[in-house]
C-alpha cells in the first residue's frame, strides 16, 4: 500500500514559513484579530494533515504485521479477493478510528465547557469589581445554534476588514 497525501498536506498551505508570511504580507491589510484568525485556519489544517499522516502510518505498520497462511496453495484470484477484502476493511477502520477521534475532542471541548483560543464558542468575561468573577457565556451563530447544547455549532469565518473580496494576484484597493 502507498498512501497518497491530499494536495493541501502536501503543499505550501501547511508548512511553518506560509503562516509567518501571512502575519507579515499583510500587516496593514488586516487586524491583528483577523491575522490571528487566518494563521490558525492554516495552522489546524497542517495539524489535521499531521495527524493524519501519522494515523495512516502508524496502522501501515500493523497492517504489514498481518500474515495470511494457509494450509494449501489458494488460487490467485482467491488470493487477490482476501487481499483487497483486507485492504477495504484496513482504509474503512482508519477512516472511522479517526472520525471518532475528531468527534471524541469535539464533544469533549463542548461538554467540559473548553474555551478555543478564539473563544468562538464560548465567551470569557472577567469582572473585576465583584471579587473577581469569571463569567463564561456559550455562543449563538444563526439564532438556531448554541454552542453550549451543540458539539457541531458552526458559523462560517469572516475577515472583518476584508471590505471587497481578493482574487489571486489582486491587491487590495486596486
Amino acid at each position: 500500500l502507498y498512501p497518497v497525501q491530499h494536495q493541501v498536506c502536501s503543499s505550501d498551505f501547511v508548512q511553518q514559513q506560509w503562516t509567518d508570511c501571512l502575519n507579515f504580507a499583510y500587516a496593514d491589510e488586516y487586524s491583528e484579530e483577523d491575522k490571528l484568525s487566518i494563521q490558525r485556519i492554516f495552522l489546524m489544517l497542517a495539524s489535521m494533515c499531521y495527524l493524519t499522516n501519522g494515523s495512516i502510518y502508524d496502522n501501515l505498520n500493523l497492517f504489514y504485521s498481518i500474515l495470511y497462511i494457509t494450509p494449501t496453495v489458494v488460487p490467485y484470484e482467491i488470493f487477490q479477493v482476501v487481499t483487497q477484502s483486507y485492504i477495504d476493511v484496513f482504509v474503512s477502520t482508519i477512516t472511522n478510528s479517526f472520525i471518532r477521534s475528531i468527534q471524541m475532542i469535539q464533544i469533549t471541548t463542548q461538554g467540559n465547557g473548553l474555551l478555543s483560543a478564539l473563544q468562538t464558542d464560548f465567551s470569557l468575561n472577567i469582572n473585576f469589581t465583584v471579587s473577581t468573577l469569571v463569567l463564561l457565556s456559550s455562543k449563538s451563530y444563526n439564532n438556531s445554534c448554541s454552542c453550549h447544547t451543540m458539539p457541531a455549532c458552526i458559523e462560517q469565518i469572516v475577515v472583518a476588514s476584508l471590505s471587497e473580496p481578493m482574487h489571486s494576484g489582486q491587491q487590495r484597493g486596486h
